[in-house]
């Protein structure tokens, strides 16, 4: 029972019942001490003076077996050793006096660890005894000293024996558990505080303890599931140990509501997944600025510099040789102005197509494959069974996911054909709430190698993650399949809530 080196000498598990301890260390008839797990005397309380005859300041600092019969180290060895195992133990030796004189003791001592399971120190109490065979009365007093700790502490305390029944239970139990104790006692534990997926688990442990074997929760802590009589269930932490004598031989542990760790815990993962999604999408953001940036400098910024100095050429001409002579230029500046006007155009699309706020999601994704084909010479049909319209989030992050699929395909694919489907996963239900929508693009080009997905970060194109990261944020799924030589196949599922059905439109139609 060496203590860890690395952890802090004292980290106690509560506060209030430090302070119940130091009240029985300062006014118990008995000689409360606190020791190292090595045995050094850490602290006693004043009755150390009528027990052994001298102030606390010569029993602080010196070994419990300096105070200890020669003919009872036998017994005080034992002692620790069942201490070591089983987190507790009651001990008869005989400690000498300031006066010389050899009185038999009592000491109830018990493994105090910290939050890691680790033990740092050794509590308990000393009084003088009988005898090695302790009177009825003695004896009473301890198991209600020992009654009023367990009562007392903040954890549940639960005891049972081999066989798994019931044999205390604390207060702090009732509270946590929602059983009394008289309703417990007696009764297996298994139907009570057992959740049924652990039950078969528990049994076959208890019946590995009666053949011999050792049980494989003790002396470390367990988080678990716990049942509360309501039904709910709660996490916990659980430290077990066993107590054997000749009289009983039983598990005994203290069982702590972790619910609150827990939330914490799971609120520190979900902020850190907000964070993240948070920086995706600024760093998405800032790529589109970028790319918006670069394409309006390299193109209609560039192209319509040109068209203003041909304007410039037609008016000096005009002023010079008359309007027969800058009529040509004129009609020369003028085309290269609509072209001009068309790129901005389709500028404008590809940052936000009117048809997906007019139309809807089906004719923007036509339009968006017909455009892809003609452009690329990639036949590219698009299949749509969705009866209803979607959520103006939903449409949107399914149209971009088509965008930049056909993107990726153009740049990289070397592809004869393509597809788009937008199916509803239950086609028949009345209730588009209840549905989920199922969105394909496939390709028969060359394929890649998944396990070394290309970044697909490129003509302000922002790839695979940014795809991923939409349909994450619309609480859909994201899978992407691919092989050398076999194509590729992305599928999109998000669920869907209650959509409204535009007049007119023939969305099922394929």
């Amino acid at each position: 029972m060496e203590p860890d080196p690395k952890a802090p000498t004292q980290e106690w598990p509560d506060v209030a019942e430090e302070e119940r301890f130091r009240l029985l260390l300062k006014n118990s008839p008995d000689m409360v001490f606190r020791r190292s797990v090595g045995g050094t005397y850490l602290d006693v309380s004043p009755a150390s003076w009528a027990l052994l005859g001298c102030p606390c300041e010569e029993v602080v600092g010196t070994s419990v077996a300096e105070w200890i019969h020669p003919d009872d180290m036998e017994a005080f060895e034992t002692a620790e050793r069942t201490l070591a195992d089983s987190g507790r133990v009651v001990v008869c030796v005989r400690l000498r006096r300031s006066d010389r004189r050899w009185v038999w003791t009592e000491s109830t001592a018990w493994v105090v660890r910290n939050d890691r399971g680790t033990p740092i120190e050794v509590r308990g109490f000393t009084r003088e005894a009988e005898g090695p065979q302790e009177g009825e009365e003695t004896l009473r007093a301890v198991q209600e000293q020992a009654r009023s700790i367990i009562d007392t502490a903040r954890d549940a305390f639960v005891r049972i024996d081999e066989q798994g029944v019931v044999l205390d239970w604390n207060q702090s139990a009732e509270n946590l558990f929602g059983w009394t104790r008289q309703e417990v006692l007696g009764r297996a534990l298994v139907e009570t505080i057992i959740p049924e997926r652990y039950r078969a688990a528990h049994l076959a442990g208890l019946q590995r303890v009666l053949a011999g074997g050792e049980p494989r929760v003790l002396d470390r802590q367990i988080e678990i599931s716990a049942l509360h009589r309501d039904g709910h269930e709660l996490p916990v932490e659980l430290g077990v140990w066993r107590l054997e004598s000749r009289a009983i031989r039983c598990f005994n542990a203290f069982i702590r509501d972790i619910t609150e760790r827990k939330q914490a815990e799971q609120a520190l993962v979900l902020e850190t997944e907000r964070r993240h999604l948070l920086a995706e999408t600024i760093r998405s953001r800032e790529q589109e600025r970028t790319w918006l940036a670069a394409e309006l400098h390299d193109g209609p910024i560039q192209r319509l510099t040109a068209v203003g100095y041909g304007f410039e050429e037609a008016c000096l001409v005009l002023d010079r040789e008359g309007v027969q002579a800058s009529r040509a230029l004129f009609a020369q500046a003028r085309a290269r102005l609509g072209e001009e006007i068309r790129g901005l155009r389709t500028l404008m699309t590809v940052l936000r197509p009117p048809a997906l706020d007019e139309q809807g999601l089906a004719v923007a994704l036509r339009d968006l494959a017909d455009e892809f084909s003609r452009r690329h010479g990639v036949r590219c049909p698009v299949t749509i069974s969705v009866s209803h319209r979607l959520a103006p989030d939903v449409e949107t992050v399914l149209y971009r996911v088509v965008q930049e699929a056909l993107a990726n395909i153009a740049r990289h694919a070397h592809a004869t054909n393509a597809a788009v489907t937008l199916a509803d996963s239950a086609p028949g239900s009345s209730h588009p709430s209840d549905s989920t929508v199922v969105l394909t693009v496939a390709d028969d080009g060359v394929g890649f190698d998944t396990t070394r997905t290309p970044g697909f970060v490129a003509d302000g194109h922002f790839g695979v993650a940014s795809m991923r990261e939409r349909v994450h944020i619309a609480s859909g799924t994201y899978t992407l399949t691919s092989s050398l030589g076999a194509g590729t196949r992305i599928e999109v599922r998000i669920p869907v809530g209650r959509g409204r059905t535009a007049a007119g439109e023939k969305e099922g139609q394929p």
